[in-house]
């Protein structure tokens, strides 16, 4: 609301200055008379068709409907915008026009007409102008405050590191020491233990200068991940995980793939042998698609839900720009992702 306020304020500035500059034009035309009524309601008569304009074209129709987007339909649009515009231009202001043009042209009306369509869609282009310039401030703006939000979001992560950073060595030893423990006690356990270390390894591992690791490994550390919960559940955890295709030493942004199974397995069914979670990868000719779908638990969600997704797909957007595609399916009882992500010249804007 803050924003609109800002925006009617100096609109309103602006038009107020045209206004008193109009008025102070029509009183040296004929200061012996003054400002007439009609004067003063022509100006705001052409100020207000005016400041309409400016507002459709940059506050509606570049947004809603830009010339990137569809071409065709923005051109009739446009179209239709200018011959209401012309048409209103006429009941309103067209009589005094026409006076004024038959001092220079004569009598004849025609020309007079001509000329004012003319001087109309000439105002037309002015106010698209104005309206592509409001436009342009608004999202250089808006682009301005995306850019402080993912630099916070940034600042918060590497905050967030820090304050989480462990030393790997003493992480590793602990983990030893505790699966050689656990392993007289618990077979299960010890192979949890084994395994969440396995998993601890691979997140402090250091990628590629691209930031990139091999997606064997992504694809391990997922494998490893769902072993631990099966080991957890037992015989009440139904997951089927497929990795299907030739995977090679394709690489991948880590962590990128683990959130849609974890929002699978937090909010899914578990127990339904009918309908399993199911988790499948598939590589083909440099493409990577993953496909993810459970059945959803009833009942009430947690404060964080979906937060760690929305996370993951703004994550997407900045590593894989242009590069992924996402669709979503989310319906009362059912949730399902497909994951495609070109490997083509694999080369990310950030070291994720």
């Amino acid at each position: 609301m803050k924003k609109h306020l800002t925006e009617i304020k100096w609109q309103g500035g602006i038009y107020l200055l045209y206004f008193v500059i109009s008025l102070i034009q029509a009183y040296s035309e004929h200061p012996d008379i003054g400002v007439s009524s009609s004067d003063f309601f022509g100006v705001l008569n052409v100020i207000f068709s005016e400041c309409v304009m400016v507002n459709i074209l940059g506050n509606w129709l570049l947004v809603k409907h830009p010339p990137s987007k569809n071409t065709k339909k923005f051109l009739l649009y446009l179209f239709t915008i200018t011959c209401l515009f012309v048409f209103y231009k006429y009941l309103t202001v067209s009589p005094d026009y026409l006076d004024v043009l038959k001092s220079y042209n004569g009598d004849q009306d025609e020309s007079s007409l001509i000329f004012f369509i003319f001087i109309s869609i000439i105002n037309v282009v002015l106010a698209y102008v104005v309206g592509y310039g409001v436009y342009s401030v608004k999202k250089i703006g808006k682009m301005e405050k995306q850019a402080r939000k993912l630099e916070n979001e940034v600042n918060a992560a590497k905050l967030n590191i820090l304050k989480h950073q462990i030393n790997p060595h003493f992480l590793y030893n602990t983990l030893s020491y505790i699966y050689s423990q656990a392993r007289p006690v618990s077979e299960s356990l010890s192979r949890s233990i084994l395994l969440l270390s396995d998993m601890m390894r691979y997140s402090l591992n250091k990628t590629d200068e691209q930031g990139l690791t091999l997606i064997e490994k992504e694809i391990q550390y997922i494998d490893n991940f769902i072993e631990i919960h099966r080991l957890r559940f037992d015989k009440e955890f139904c997951l089927i995980f497929e990795v299907e295709g030739v995977i090679g030493n394709e690489k991948i942004v880590p962590l990128i793939l683990i959130t849609f199974v974890e929002n699978a397995i937090k909010h899914g069914v578990l127990n339904d042998r009918e309908h399993p979670i199911l988790v499948r990868i598939c590589i083909d000719k440099k493409q990577l698609r993953l496909f993810v779908e459970n059945q959803k638990q009833i009942g009430k969600k947690d404060d964080t839900s979906g937060i760690g997704l929305n996370n993951t797909i703004n994550r997407l957007k900045i590593v894989y720009p242009e590069k992924h595609n996402l669709e979503i399916t989310d319906k009362p009882n059912y949730f399902a992702i497909t994951l495609n992500i070109d490997l083509n010249d694999n080369k990310t804007m950030l070291n994720s």
